[in-house]
């Protein structure tokens, strides 16, 4: 006596179920690796971000104590008794040449 069709057609729906199941997990595995490789790559971002604002607000700082200082030339001769004392120098300028200017 065979066994009724319902049952021999069951283990291979079973098989296909299983295989389109394992099909889906494997997917949402790949999509959850991709989740976490973004969320890396975010916190990555996020953390120059940070870095960036924090030397933007330094230098900020450093431009508004520099805006408030006047610029001052001072040039004298040592022979003529004028000295010149500073905590620090920053010196810029300009150089004339007979066709261009460098700076």
């Amino acid at each position: 006596m065979e066994p009724p069709l319902s049952t021999v057609v069951q283990p291979q729906e079973e098989k296909k179920t299983v295989e389109e199941l394992r099909e889906r997990l494997q997917k949402a595995m790949q999509s959850l690796k991709e989740l976490e490789e973004m969320k890396k790559k975010l916190t990555e971002k996020r953390g120059k971000g940070i870095q960036l604002l924090a030397r933007l607000e330094t230098m900020e700082k450093e431009r508004s104590i520099q805006s408030k200082n006047v610029p001052v030339i001072a040039v004298g001769y040592p022979r003529d008794g004028i000295s010149v004392d500073s905590d620090y120098i920053s010196l810029f300028g300009v150089a004339e040449h007979d066709r261009d200017y460098e700076i």
